[in-house]
C-alpha cells in the first residue's frame, strides 16, 4: 500500500492526470518525486541496499491455474484471475521483485478502454450476447506486461543481388548485378514481451509502443495496476530483434536508393535462419533492456474455454478473441442461402445436373477450410509460433530434468485439434459421397432426374453437418484452453 501523506489512504496512479492520487482527500503526488513507503507488514529493503535492483512486491497466485501476478498495493484478497477469468481467492505473499529499467506508464483510461473495446464488438454482429454485458466489460484490469527492448546497429558493407529484366523478340533477356555499398543505421526499442503466458500473437496485435515516451521505473506507476512476471530471457528476441532491423533496411534499401532504383533488389544471404540477421548488414543488438507496458487485460471464460481482450494502454488499440454464437450464424446462413436460391433461379435455370455440381463443390470445400482450420488451431494450442512459450516451456523441462536440451517443440496434447468420432462419420460419408457425385456425373450419367436430387440432399446434409464442424473449430481458434502455466495448483480441470 502506498499511502497518502495527508491522510493515510490508498493513493492510485491516474492515467489521465499522470498523477498519484487519493480518491479520499483529493490530493495529487508527482509520481517519480513522490517518496513511496512500504506498508509496515512488508519486508523493506535494508538502508544499505536502497541501490539494490529490487523493489518489494505482493506476488498473487490464482490456486486455479497457476498465474501469478505483482502489484504494489497489500490490500486485494479476493479477484478475478486474469489468466483464467476464475473469480477466486487470490493467494498473497510479500517478494522481492527484480527492477525494470523503464516503464510506459497508463495513459488510456478504463473509461477509454472500455469504449474501445465497446466499438470492437458492435462490428461484430454474431458474437455472443455475454461479450457485450456490462460485467463482462467492466472485468478490464490494467496490467503492466514485461518487455524486452533491444537497440540494433548495423554498420558495415551492403552486398545485395539486382537484376533487371527486358524482352528482346521473342526472348526474355534478365541481367545479374552485384549491387555494393555501405550501411549505417540504428534502431532503437524493438520490442518483445518477456512472459510466457502472454501470447506472442496478442503482444504483436497490440504493437507498437511509442518506446520515446518510456520513462525510468518507479513503483508508484504501479499503484493500483497489476504486472506479469517476466520468465523469458533476453537472448530469446535477440536475434528475431535484428532480423527485424535487417527487414527494414531492406525495405528502405529498395524503396528509397535511387542508385538501386532500376534494379529488382533480391535479399542477401540469411545464412543463421528466418529469424537471424542477413550477415552483409552486419545487424549487432548493441543493448537490451527490461521495460514494462501497459495492457487493460479482460479474460472471460466459458466452460472449458478462456478468451482475452486486450487494450494496448498507451495508444488504445484493441486486440480480442471474438467467438461466434454458432446458433444466430446459423440462422442467418440459412435465411442468406434461401435468398441466393431465389435470386439465382430467377435468372439461371438450375438443373439437378447443376445443382448437384454445386453441392459436391461445396463439400468439398468445406472439408478443405476444416482441415486447415485444424492445423491452426495445433500451432495455436501447442504455441508452435510462440518464442517465449517456448522457451520457458523448455527451461521447465530442464529445471525438472524432463526433456532434452535439443526440444524444440512443447510436448502438449491437443485434444482439440483432434477429430471426434462423429466428425470422423461425417468425412468418411462426404468422402463417399463426393465419389458418388463424381461417378454419376462423369460414368454413370443417369437419365432420370431423381438419382441427382437424392445426392443433392445427401450432400446438403453432410455440407451443414461439416459446416457446423467449421463453426466449432473458428470458436476453438477464437478462444483458448485454460491456462496451465506448471506451476503449483495448476489445474485445466479447474
Amino acid at each position: 500500500m502506498i499511502a497518502c501523506p495527508n491522510c493515510g489512504a490508498n493513493l492510485r496512479f491516474d492515467p489521465a492526470k499522470q498523477r498519484m492520487v487519493c480518491d479520499f482527500c483529493g490530493s495529487d503526488f508527482d509520481p517519480v518525486q513522490f517518496d513511496v513507503k512500504a506498508d509496515a507488514e512488508e519486508q523493506h529493503i535494508k538502508e544499505q541496499d536502497k541501490d539494490a535492483d529490487t523493489y518489494d512486491v505482493t506476488v498473487y497466485t490464482c490456486p486455479q491455474c497457476g498465474g501469478e501476478l505483482l502489484s504494489v498495493d497489500s490490500n486485494t484478497a479476493a479477484a478475478f484471475c486474469s489468466f483464467c477469468g476464475a473469480s477466486t481467492i487470490l493467494n498473497a505473499r510479500i517478494a522481492k521483485g527484480r527492477r525494470p529499467e523503464f516503464i510506459i506508464p497508463f495513459s488510456k483510461t478504463k473509461e477509454d478502454c472500455k469504449q474501445a473495446y465497446f466499438k470492437l464488438v458492435n462490428r461484430s454482429p454474431f458474437i455472443p450476447r455475454e461479450y457485450k454485458s456490462k460485467e463482462c466489460i467492466d472485468g478490464f484490469r490494467g496490467i503492466y506486461m514485461p518487455y524486452w527492448s533491444y537497440d540494433v546497429s548495423q554498420n558495415g558493407p551492403v552486398t545485395l543481388n539486382g537484376e533487371t529484366t527486358h524482352r528482346s523478340g521473342d526472348y526474355i533477356i534478365t541481367k545479374h548485378f552485384r549491387l555494393s555499398g555501405s550501411i549505417d543505421a540504428a534502431y532503437e526499442g524493438i520490442s518483445y514481451d518477456a512472459s510466457s503466458s502472454f501470447s506472442d500473437s496478442i503482444s504483436e496485435a497490440l504493437a507498437p509502443y511509442d518506446i520515446h515516451k518510456r520513462v525510468p521505473f518507479e513503483p508508484s506507476y504501479m499503484s493500483g495496476f497489476y504486472a506479469d512476471i517476466a520468465d523469458v530471457n533476453k537472448s530469446v528476441y535477440s536475434k528475431k530483434a535484428a532480423g527485424f532491423a535487417y527487414d527494414r533496411s531492406l525495405d528502405r534499401i529498395k524503396s528509397e536508393t535511387r542508385e538501386f532504383a532500376r534494379y529488382t533488389i533480391k535479399e542477401g544471404s540469411r545464412p543463421q535462419g528466418k529469424d537471424a540477421p542477413g550477415s552483409a548488414f552486419a545487424s549487432r543488438t548493441e543493448k537490451s533492456h527490461s521495460c514494462m507496458f501497459p495492457v487493460w487485460f479482460m479474460s472471460y471464460r466459458n466452460g472449458d474455454r478462456v478468451t482475452y481482450a486486450t487494450v494496448n494502454g498507451q495508444t488504445g488499440k484493441v486486440a480480442a478473441d471474438l467467438p461466434i454464437d454458432i446458433k444466430k450464424y446459423l440462422i442467418f446462413s440459412g435465411i442468406l442461402a434461401i435468398i441466393i436460391f431465389v435470386i439465382l433461379n430467377s435468372f439461371l435455370i438450375l438443373t439437378p445436373k447443376n445443382v448437384l455440381i454445386g453441392a459436391g463443390a461445396l463439400t468439398v470445400l468445406v472439408f478443405i477450410i476444416n482441415w486447415m482450420q485444424r492445423m491452426e488451431i495445433k500451432k495455436k494450442v501447442t504455441g508452435e509460433d510462440d518464442i517465449g512459450l517456448k522457451y520457458a516451456s523448455n527451461a521447465r523441462a530442464k529445471k525438472t530434468g524432463k526433456g532434452s536440451k535439443k526440444k524444440e517443440a512443447l510436448d502438449i496434447e491437443v485434444p482439440e485439434a483432434a477429430m471426434s468420432g462423429g466428425e470422423g462419420i461425417i468425412l468418411a460419408a462426404g468422402c463417399i459421397s463426393v465419389a458418388i457425385t463424381l461417378l454419376m456425373l462423369f460414368l454413370i450419367k443417369p437419365v432420370n432426374d431423381m438419382p441427382y436430387y437424392v445426392m443433392c440432399v445427401i450432400d446438403a446434409v453432410i455440407f451443414a453437418l461439416s459446416y457446423k464442424s467449421t463453426l466449432r473449430n473458428y470458436n476453438l481458434m477464437a478462444t483458448r484452453r485454460l491456462p496451465q502455466f506448471d506451476r503449483k495448483g495448476g489445474d485445466d480441470r479447474a
